[in-house]
């Protein structure tokens, strides 16, 4: 199943998360942000250089540290472990 919604969902800006303990669930964390933007090189403060009067394209932003954080509890609290009282957070 893991595999299938790696495949199926995971796009390259998104992250993928996994708890490494028994029964755990896979999620997909979605970067809201994916898109990049090609903007012109004026728009960016670039003036002069070799950019300047050219377009430029903006690479879409990380996904946040707390949106980690929450996905990786996430699947803890989804797995097998967690049902059993095996681990705690």
């Amino acid at each position: 199943q893991n595999e299938l919604l790696v495949k199926r969902y995971l796009r390259s800006c998104d992250a993928y998360m996994h708890a490494d303990v028994h029964g755990a669930s896979s999620c997909v964390v979605r970067n809201r942000h994916s898109a990049t933007a090609t903007l012109p090189a004026s728009a960016l403060g670039m003036t002069s250089g070799p950019a300047a009067g050219s377009d430029v394209t903006v690479a879409a932003r990380p996904i946040s540290p707390m949106a980690m954080h929450e996905a990786g509890a996430g699947c803890i609290c989804r797995s097998n472990a967690w049902a059993n009282k095996i681990v705690t957070c």
